[in-house]
């Protein structure tokens, strides 16, 4: 057997490669790891949004937005930024009470960004008068990690397979 500097340097190159390969099977594993379990933080966020809507627990919901988020909402203007929202959300959850489903059919989170897709279904129920809202449809969410491991809708979008109260 050779052990001469010749095989020596062979040896050493071929572990070094090894090593590489290692490093990035790992890193690989640590990302596909971190992905796993930040698609399951983003999916509680649109959990913990439906469980918010259901109770009427407008702070909560409030706490789940981006400063600078958007919706996009059927037979409605965008609402721009957080404060936009919340000054519609306010009456929308005094006057009405809510049971909302989310069932998030995808997430894919890329670095601070994640994506989310899925079916809602929103019954409303005005608290003044005998009238209920059906909403059913999908949305899509972008959500974002502002750097302190929470995911915050950054934009919320959805439709109605069902006609709306006002389009009927």
């Amino acid at each position: 057997m050779d052990t001469g500097p010749r095989s020596l340097t062979t040896i050493i190159r071929h572990l070094t490669h090894l090593l590489k390969r290692f490093r990035n099977a790992a890193e690989t594993a640590l990302d596909y790891a971190y992905r796993v379990e930040a698609g399951k933080a983003v999916e509680q966020t649109l959990l913990s949004m439906a469980r918010a809507v259901s109770t009427g627990d407008l702070e909560t919901w409030r706490s789940l937005w981006h400063p600078n988020a958007r919706e996009f909402a059927p037979n409605t203007p965008p609402a721009v930024d957080r404060d936009n929202l919340l000054y519609r959300a306010e009456a929308w959850f005094e006057e009405w009470a809510h049971d909302m489903e989310i069932r998030c059919d995808e997430a894919q989170v890329a670095g601070s960004w994640a994506f989310a897709s899925g079916s809602l279904a929103l019954r409303s129920v005005s608290r003044r008068e005998k009238k209920a809202h059906l909403l059913a449809g999908q949305f899509l969410a972008v959500l974002t990690d502002p750097g302190d491991g929470r995911w915050l809708m950054y934009r919320y979008c959805y439709n109605s397979c069902v006609p709306l109260a006002d389009d009927r």
